[in-house]
């Protein structure tokens, strides 16, 4: 049979063994909350990213259709420069 003694001992390791299961739950916690609050903040910049991704793809976009109806200009003053040297040929 265990003295009084005894269980009193048992019951204050228990105590001490409770008190350090309670800390390391804290401590689990709030890296859990940690881990969660960088999650986030990846998920933030990711959908940044991708806006502004979407955003430099439309401008891209805009500049090519630029760039095309440029050298479609400069093809039209080409053939017309071609046409009045021609023309210039002819009447001289």
């Amino acid at each position: 049979m265990l003295s009084f003694g005894e269980i009193l001992s048992s019951i204050e390791k228990l105590c001490g063994a409770s008190d350090t299961i309670a800390e390391s739950i804290r401590e689990i916690a709030e890296g859990s909350r940690s881990m969660s609050d960088r999650v986030a903040t990846v998920r933030r910049i990711s959908e940044k990213s991708a806006n502004e991704t979407q955003t430099i793809s439309a401008s891209t976009e805009e500049q090519s259709a630029s760039v095309e109806e440029i050298a479609a200009a400069s093809r039209t003053l080409s053939h017309l420069a071609d046409e009045l040297m021609a023309r210039s040929a002819n009447s001289n």
